[in-house]
């Protein structure tokens, strides 16, 4: 009979294992919708404004979350994008070299974790219209203890881009530039000088060659923003910037010039860009 009691208890403890794990993933099955979300900055842009998106993820459960967001926290999301003449395209978000982050965030419980995203990264704004994003997020959210959690992982966004409005370019550039004046970390002023880099348009370089001359290390979103730029004056700016430019970053501004002239088929550029490399 002892026998027999044991065996029972047992069993009723396998049970009690079993019932508190399933009530546990049921809890975090009821809660994922409130894990992660993705919204999108601002859905009416003019043409060479930034397309921008942010990510969020918020722990409300009490074991410790794992994302994976992929190469440089980039390269977990997919992204198509509906036309306005209705045809589609998947965005090509391909891995790139140079300096990376670690792909994979942890975020503690009641803590939160957010980043900002630019479409126009992998894809030129060319046109007036409107627009649908679809952003899926590729790789599963996993507990520290590698519990697999089904979210929500796809968005939607209609975006309006209107033609090219010079005073609002120049609003945009400014508080930007604000925002990265203001900021007292390299962390706090990398967000918007990302924005900033991404404002493709020749207002855009006076802006960005600010960046140079700042305590907060934002040079390589300026050399990028006006490799992206290329013009006579983007050129002009970026071989102004070898003569203020720490050793570590002369080599990323002298890439992004040889990337313009490989790009440019105006022979001032490229003459101007074969002097300055040649020094």
């Amino acid at each position: 009979m002892c026998k027999i009691l044991v065996l029972n208890l047992t069993a009723m403890l396998i049970l009690s294992m079993a019932i508190t794990l399933k009530a546990e993933t049921n809890d975090i099955q009821s809660t994922n919708k409130n894990i992660v979300s993705i919204t999108c900055a601002d859905n009416i842009l003019t043409l060479n404004e930034p397309l921008v998106i942010v990510f969020r993820a918020f722990n409300p459960l009490t074991e410790t979350l794992q994302i994976d967001l992929g190469f440089d926290r980039k390269g977990g999301f997919q992204y198509i994008l509906i036309k306005p003449d209705g045809s589609k395209t998947v965005l090509e978000n391909q891995r790139q070299g140079g300096i990376s982050r670690e792909g994979v965030v942890t975020v503690r419980p009641g803590e939160a974790y957010s980043q900002l995203l630019v479409i126009n990264e992998w894809h030129e704004f060319s046109a007036p219209g409107i627009y649908v994003l679809e952003v899926r997020i590729v790789n599963p959210i996993k507990t520290q203890m590698g519990q697999s959690i089904e979210s929500l992982s796809d968005f939607r966004f209609e975006v309006e881009i209107q033609p090219r409005n010079e005073k609002r370019l120049i609003d945009k550039c400014e508080k930007l530039l604000t925002l990265i004046r203001s900021a007292s970390s390299h962390s706090e002023a990398a967000g918007p000088a990302y924005i900033l880099s991404h404002v493709e348009d020749k207002i855009a370089i006076s802006y960005l060659t600010q960046l140079f001359t700042l305590p907060v290390m934002v040079e390589h979103f300026a050399i990028d923003g006006l490799a992206r730029i290329g013009d006579q004056e983007a050129t002009n700016a970026l071989i102004f910037s070898l003569k203020l430019l720490p050793r570590d970053m002369l080599f990323v501004a002298q890439h992004a010039l040889l990337e313009i002239y490989a790009k440019s088929n105006n022979s001032t550029i490229k003459n101007a860009i074969r002097q300055a490399t040649s020094q």
